[in-house]
């Protein structure tokens, strides 16, 4: 049986969207009250599909510092294809493997310089092409 629903989580966790059998599946939003050194009291927020009650692959992921990314994911990780938009206004676009920058990607600063080419372990890696800003 289908329907929509909210559940609230004693970790802080609260889920909006479609149940299906009490668990989460289809549209739905999660939100993370987070506890902790870096962003006490703000929140993390994942809107995305679901799949009998674990996340989907692909989403949208709203850090509570806020970065944004939008992208493929696995067990709440950077995981695939994906684009991190940095609060400051850097970008990246590329390949991640649990929350790491791996492989091909494309790292854009906000004063419209870039690095396009391999990353490996979170730093640039290989062979790639650094574009300074057109005067």
């Amino acid at each position: 049986m289908h329907y929509i629903g909210t559940q609230t989580y004693s970790n802080g966790e609260k889920y909006i969207g479609l149940w299906e059998n009490n668990k989460r599946s289809g549209k739905g939003t999660l939100t993370n009250q987070s506890i902790g050194t870096y962003y006490y009291g703000d929140v993390d927020k994942f809107e995305g599909e679901w799949d009998d009650d674990k996340q989907s692959t692909y989403g949208s992921y709203y850090y509570s510092n806020g970065d944004k990314y939008i992208g493929y994911m696995e067990d709440r990780k950077r995981h695939g294809k994906g684009e991190l938009n940095y609060i400051n206004g850097d970008k990246y676009d590329g390949d991640w493997i649990y929350d790491k920058r791996i492989g091909q990607g494309k790292y854009s600063y906000i004063d419209g310089a870039s690095y396009e080419g391999q990353w490996e372990n979170d730093n640039l890696n290989g062979k790639g092409k650094y574009y300074s800003k057109s005067v």
